[in-house]
């Protein structure tokens, strides 16, 4: 054999070996799980063939290739398994979670609305949750203690948190969602958490670095914000008065941090509350709580990244009843407005 054939033959063999091996990692990347955004609806016929099927499925985004996907039903045997009915996939779907979801022909009811108010804790959403209707309490905590949140730079491992369940802190976003009866628990709260992540952009990531913190230190200031005051003309103010305590090296003392710690309100903070041992107890220590105190909205957000320029060290509460508060740079300010009626 002539050496020209033979590098030619090797050639062939090398680009054999390359196609081959790209062919086998887009195989099994055709296989690997789909990120879902948001919720999406995938309705099947009665009839409907595993070709149709796939194409369905592929159309809505669930599935990378309806010609892999046929063939790993088959092989998979499975094919002949898969019912028709209205089905909802959302966050992160296998190609065996799917199969499994196809196989029950659920015909779902009409989805039921629930609002999440902004300022609320990880309990008191579930709480909101469970009264609407949707799954049980234990079963949220327990997947909020226990789920796999990797995908979401921005809640912090389990060991790194307080409580397991204070890593979802903040990140539950307050909105008005739809939800269907049978909706699982660890659905919903992916719902809640792919809804911050839509709330959260790429400009926020600028700004909170232009900042120099973190997004979980930028949400823990939002919710802190989101708890002081009612009025979100005033969400700049409070945020204005969070960044010239630090610069200050004085302690935040915000009642809100404190409210963190009690499963039910208390209407006035008293002096013995102050003295509670807790990292959360921003009365007796430097800097920000150890995390969010609950789940701010927008404005709260917003402030946190665009504090107002003041020089404002203290706010005190107007008894007129409009929710505003008296602003002031200096503490001999605030001891006069605790004396404003």
């Amino acid at each position: 054999m002539k050496k020209t054939t033979i590098a030619k033959f090797i050639a062939v063999i090398l680009i054999l070996g390359v196609f081959g091996g790209y062919l086998s990692w887009q195989y099994n990347d055709y296989l690997s799980p789909v990120e879902v955004e948001g919720e999406v609806k995938v309705i099947i016929p009665k009839g409907s063939s595993t070709s149709a099927i796939s194409e369905i499925l592929y159309d809505k985004g669930v599935i990378k290739n309806p010609y892999v996907f046929r063939f790993y039903i088959e092989h998979e045997e499975v094919a002949s398994k898969l019912q028709a009915g209205t089905y909802y996939f959302s966050g992160t779907v296998s190609l065996e979670d799917l199969c499994s979801e196809l196989q029950k022909g659920v015909i779902h009811a009409e989805a039921v609305k629930v609002t999440i108010p902004e300022g609320k804790k990880v309990t008191e959403t579930i709480e909101i949750l469970v009264k609407a209707g949707f799954g049980d309490y234990d079963k949220f905590i327990e997947y909020c203690n226990e789920g796999d949140f990797s995908k979401y730079e921005w809640i912090p491992d389990a060991k790194d948190v307080v409580e397991p369940a204070n890593r979802l802190e903040g990140f539950l976003a307050p909105d008005t969602y739809e939800f269907y009866a049978d909706a699982t628990e660890k659905h919903i709260i992916d719902t809640l958490l792919a809804q911050f992540d839509k709330v959260w952009t790429s400009e926020y990531d600028k700004k909170a670095a232009d900042l120099g913190y973190s997004v979980y230190e930028i949400v823990t200031i939002a919710s802190l914000i989101e708890r002081e005051v009612k009025l979100d003309s005033e969400r700049p103010l409070v945020a204005s008065v969070i960044y010239n305590r630090f610069d200050k090296g004085m302690l935040l003392e915000f009642c809100s941090s404190i409210q963190f710690l009690f499963d039910e309100p208390h209407p006035v903070i008293t002096f013995e509350d102050t003295e509670m041992e807790s990292p959360y107890n921003t009365y007796k220590y430097k800097g920000l709580p150890p995390g969010p105190v609950a789940a701010p909205g927008k404005a709260a957000i917003k402030a946190a990244l665009n504090p107002a320029d003041t020089d404002y060290l203290y706010f005190r509460t107007k008894d007129d009843g409009s929710g505003g508060h008296y602003w002031n740079k200096t503490y001999e300010e605030h001891l006069k407005a605790g004396q404003k009626k």
